[in-house]
């Protein structure tokens, strides 16, 4: 074992030695295409799917980033102007008008409920909050009709009118699945310190009210039930209470005692956002940045990623796997992949390989072409890029091209699909193009023993 030692020892030098090598490049500055940096990882973006074929509005995300829901007409006439009337109703909407939902990890579509236009418009889709249920509003001109769509039984109530004094189409319901029960909770207009909560149980179908002595901003849903969050600034203490649904008091809970910064720090870490941004203006729409702040999308580590030039919405699931984008053919879905740094500088490597292997076949056809005007002569090597530049269509191909040969006659070159007339050098190898303008990629060498060894001594 300790004959090894020193052997193993030499290997790792050599390899470290040759990695240093190889480092003269920040593969982290490399534009790799479809590829954008956050923070301290790389996402890289899979070309788009198309999920929805038709006219539709912009479609919500599931909190468990699985579905994308919305309205839609497979059959609209997509190139009818993007004008929406009043109350953002696509103008172009017709008898196939329906709600969908979109199975994300399926890729499956679903049509849930057809709702002809005219005769029906669809005011509201969206998800309840920490929920896998739709919540639905829509009107025929007359009544206003809520609807919940649960995507685990793939089933669609229709609910119960709301009490006349409930105004629901601004309230918006949190689901308490303890209950099974939906519940608007609105400001009392009698008693400012007390809140109304309008209860309808999913099971029976039967509207309750309480009240709460507790103002209404102060109320939360986890889901599973209604929580109140009270601050006591003398002591410094917050305290959770649990809202009985049956008789509207507060249950105080006794292992949710938190200081206040403590409390600041739990709702910091369970805020389910996405760190990820989208830009969503028009010609401009699709780049993907690292942050955002105040609404606006600072700039990128690396150039962004653009979806489309002719989109109208986008966005990214909680769980930053899936973009989405809208544009006049309908949605579209992009998986995000985040990137190991060994992949990433495999991808930045490729990248450099594939455009100076671009590069020298731009160059090479320039040179065939020059070839065909001189009688088969190559150019003189003094001046050959002064002579090439009228046949290539930006002269920087030129740098970092080597050219290898000075006036030969092509017709004289016995093997010219193995013959060089130049090369673009990287770090990682060279990209050389042929007499006959084949183009192939030679990997650099990698350092001999003895040559690493020399190098640590000096």
């Amino acid at each position: 074992m300790k004959q090894l030692l020193p052997l193993i020892s030499l290997l790792s030098l050599t390899f470290v030695a040759w990695n240093q090598q190889q480092s003269n490049v920040d593969l982290s500055k490399i534009n790799v295409p479809n590829t954008f940096a956050v923070e301290d990882r790389y996402i890289y973006v899979k070309p788009s799917q198309m999920a929805f074929e038709g006219a539709m509005n912009r479609p919500e995300a599931s909190e468990d980033s699985r579905y994308l829901a919305f309205f839609g007409d497979p059959t609209a006439n997509r190139d009818v102007p993007y004008l929406p009337d009043e109350s953002g109703q696509l103008a172009n909407f017709g008898p196939n008008q329906g709600l969908y939902i979109y199975d994300i990890q399926q890729r499956h579509l679903l049509l849930i409920s057809k709702f002809p236009a005219p005769r029906y418009r669809i005011e509201n889709v969206s998800w309840l909050e920490r929920s896998n249920i739709l919540y639905c509003s829509v009107s025929d001109g007359k009544v206003n009709t809520k609807y919940i769509f649960d995507s685990a039984t793939k089933r669609i109530v229709t609910l119960p009118q709301s009490p006349p004094e409930l105004d629901t189409k601004y309230a918006f319901p949190r689901y308490v699945s303890n209950a099974n029960s939906l519940v608007y909770i609105t400001s009392d207009p009698e008693n400012d310190q007390r809140s109304n909560l309008y209860i309808l149980n999913l099971q029976t179908n039967q509207w309750r009210k309480l009240f709460v002595n507790v103002k209404s901003y102060f109320i939360e849903s986890n889901g599973k039930q209604l929580l109140v969050h009270e601050y006591n600034p003398e002591t410094q203490m917050s305290y959770q209470f649990q809202i009985n649904l049956n008789t509207g008091q507060l249950i105080r809970l006794p292992d949710e005692k938190l200081t206040f910064e403590a409390l600041t720090h739990l709702i910091d870490v369970s805020y389910t956002g996405p760190e990820i941004a989208i830009s969503d203006g028009g010609s401009t729409f699709g780049s993907l940045f690292g942050d955002e702040e105040e609404g606006k999308p600072k700039a990128p580590r690396t150039q962004p990623v653009f979806l489309t030039k002719t989109g109208l919405h986008g966005g990214i699931t909680n769980d930053q796997k899936t973009a989405w984008y809208t544009d006049r053919s309908g949605l579209h879905t992009c998986e995000l992949v985040t990137l190991t740094p060994g992949q990433f500088e495999a991808l930045a490597i490729e990248s450099i390989k594939q455009q100076a292997m671009s590069q020298a076949k731009q160059v090479g056809i320039g040179l065939s072409i020059y070839t065909s005007d001189y009688d088969d002569l190559l150019p003189p090597a003094n001046n050959w890029s002064e002579t090439v530049s009228p046949y290539v269509r930006n002269n920087q191909l030129f740098t970092g091209f080597t050219y290898l040969m000075n006036g030969q006659n092509i017709t004289d070159i016995k093997d010219p699909a193995n013959t060089p007339m130049g090369q673009v050098d990287t770090p990682f190898g060279s990209a050389i193009v042929n007499v006959d303008g084949s183009v192939i990629w030679k990997d650099r060498p990698k350092p001999t023993l003895e040559q690493n060894l020399s190098e640590l001594r000096n």
